[in-house]
């Protein structure tokens, strides 16, 4: 009598960061069809997602979007803060080819430009895999000063600098 929900964070069939050829695609199309042929409906982070889920399955979709909560200790998180800056945070890899860092370098320089944001007020910081596209970006839109890269660290700093990211102190108008 136990129901499960099928719980999509990133497209299985479809994603944009599957470089895979045909026949891949054929057996992750099988395989997902296969796997999720007895839930009761899914989970996915975005309104989009769940659209493309609900219209190839005929189930149920809601949209629960990705967040921090800090689950893996008892005791919530310490803010890590550093400075009084504006933190644009990304952790993980940037997948290059398949996201498109160039929009948010050139959104960031229209920000600089109309002096809505710079270096003492504002950063975009990347920990990660260092990404030479990402800096490449950054310098043709003049924003390279906002850019900070940090190399990988631990998942727990990982954790840590997100709940900085998230306190009430990090919240402005741009």
């Amino acid at each position: 009598d136990l129901r499960w929900v099928a719980d999509f964070r990133d497209l299985w069939v479809g994603n944009h960061n599957d470089p895979g050829v045909w026949w891949r695609r054929r057996v992750n199309r099988w395989l997902e069809q296969v796997l999720v042929a007895g839930s009761e409906g899914f989970l996915t982070p975005t309104d989009e997602w769940a659209t493309i889920l609900r219209s190839r399955y005929g189930k149920p979709c809601v949209p629960v979007p990705n967040g921090f909560v800090d689950y893996e200790t008892s005791d919530a998180m310490p803010s890590v803060r550093t400075d009084s800056r504006f933190t644009l945070l990304y952790t993980g890899v940037v997948y290059g080819a398949h996201q498109r860092v160039d929009v948010v370098c050139r959104a960031l320089s229209m920000l600089k430009e109309h002096g809505k944001i710079g270096n003492e007020s504002f950063r975009f910081l990347v920990l990660g895999q260092l990404d030479a596209d990402l800096l490449s970006y950054a310098r043709a839109c003049g924003i390279e000063d906002l850019l900070v890269q940090h190399p990988p660290v631990s998942r727990r700093e990982a954790r840590a600098t997100q709940a900085g990211a998230r306190s009430e102190e990090h919240t402005s108008e741009l």
